[in-house]
């Protein structure tokens, strides 16, 4: 039989008129998912056949039930969900993972920041099996409100960032980028090769004066302009930055650790200041660049076992001395691997990307030091009797537990601050540091 003729024997079905226009008998066009009629009234476009969505009302009701029964902190535990959208794109199952910097001595965790780092063409041996420490796969969570989850987790995190270039330009830090980091100069992706003086306002303050740079690759004189915008010298400044960001992204590729790091702060920033910019232009995002230059960046850091005890201080000066300024470098690095992929889904979110996934960790075998007072040391002394004296607690994959247990307000800077709250929600932080006689 002629095929042409089974087929008009048993024609395929057609698409039929909606309910709305069939009831008031008007020509549907039939556009998927909602007919011109139904979308320029705003009433719902029902197909025979086709089962109507659940109404969002109905979701915000059966969220809110949800949350309610719900009395515990957000939980970072592997087989725990998240109570918010804060994470990684999804993932397929991973096996379990661990960082090959791990064969490190913990005794010394030293690193030469000028030897060659890993290649940026693969990033294939970042990660390596070991079964200590796993990796969850990450768990689709219903939808909640945006507000609700920006004004409970995200915004003081926002609130700090909008500040960040102000200190990187007056104090010569950021949460993630310790004082002390480019005290002997920066790296070419946070300057340029002109030089030229900065008034001592836009200095940290130390008796040796810095030559930094008026180059388009500088982040640090982009950060400078970014506090002075005003409606007069926008257009000038938001043009510099924009240059700036392209002369960035098409810089050699970087192969040193300081160099790496140095790259990945300049992102950072450059993505800050994007992310407040008043300009309706400024929509360029760095994110995918942000991902793989801290994807490179953790071929170089050495990550703490939580459970180990804390390494001996060396006794010799010259051996504090380097002991620190090797602590300096690396918990910059943890803490700047941890902050990127913290930023991409804190960027994801206010965004209002959809489907967005929790695996409790930001997908990630990783810990950092969580101590205000080895962070803030003013030099190798200070940071020796802090680190004999002071308990500093070593948060792996974001488990808060023993910090919520044993820590003290004080033990707490504006890092921990951010994550503490992106953990417990505003109210709980709060709750946590006034229990402690302190104010968040």
């Amino acid at each position: 039989m002629n095929p042409l003729l089974a087929e008009r024997g048993n024609p395929p079905p057609r698409r039929k008129s909606c309910e709305a226009c069939k009831t008031a008998k008007r020509r549907c066009d039939l556009a998927f998912p909602a007919c011109s009629r139904c979308t320029t009234r705003n009433t719902p476009c029902i197909y025979p056949g086709r089962q109507p969505a659940i109404p969002q009302e109905l979701i915000d009701e059966m969220v809110e039930s949800i949350a309610q029964t719900v009395d515990t902190p957000l939980s970072f535990d592997a087989g725990v969900s998240c109570m918010t959208e804060f994470s990684i794109p999804e993932l397929p199952d991973p096996p379990a993972v661990a960082h090959p910097f791990d064969v490190f001595d913990p005794q010394w965790d030293y690193i030469d920041i000028n030897a060659p780092c890993l290649s940026s063409e693969s990033h294939s041996g970042v990660l390596i099996p070991r079964p200590s420490n796993t990796m969850t796969a990450p768990v689709a969570r219903p939808p909640m409100p945006l507000s609700a989850i920006i004004a409970s987790r995200l915004q003081f995190a926002i609130d700090v960032l909008k500040d960040v270039p102000k200190m990187m330009v007056q104090e010569n830090q950021t949460p993630w980028s310790h004082k002390q980091l480019y005290i002997n100069g920066m790296p070419k992706y946070m300057q340029g090769e002109s030089t030229y003086n900065f008034s001592s306002s836009y200095t940290h303050n130390r008796k040796q004066k810095k030559r930094l740079t008026n180059s388009t690759t500088d982040a640090y004189t982009s950060c400078a302009l970014h506090i002075t915008l005003n409606p007069l010298n926008r257009p000038l400044i938001t043009s510099l930055i924009n240059t700036n960001i392209q002369t960035l992204l098409t810089s050699p590729v970087p192969t040193t650790p300081l160099e790496t790091l140095s790259h990945t702060h300049a992102l950072l920033l450059y993505q800050i200041m994007l992310f407040f910019s008043p300009d309706p232009n400024s929509n360029v995002s760095l994110i995918p660049h942000i991902e793989s230059s801290a994807l490179t960046l953790l071929s170089c850091i050495y990550f703490p076992d939580p459970t180990n005890t804390p390494t001996i201080f060396p006794p010799t000066p010259e051996a504090k001395q380097d002991f620190w300024t090797s602590w300096i470098f690396q918990e910059s690095a943890r803490r700047t691997v941890l902050f990127a992929f913290y930023l991409i889904q804190l960027y994801k979110s206010v965004q209002g990307y959809r489907n967005l996934v929790c695996d409790g960790r930001l997908g990630l075998v990783h810990s950092w030091y969580l101590s205000a007072h080895l962070w803030g040391a003013q030099d190798a002394a200070e940071f020796g009797a802090a680190w004999v004296e002071k308990d500093h607690f070593v948060v792996g994959e974001l488990n808060f537990g023993r910090v919520l247990t044993e820590a003290r307000a004080g033990d707490v800077d504006v890092f921990g601050r951010m994550l503490l709250v992106s953990y417990l929600g505003i109210e709980e932080a709060r709750a946590w540091f006034l229990a402690r006689g302190a104010i968040l």
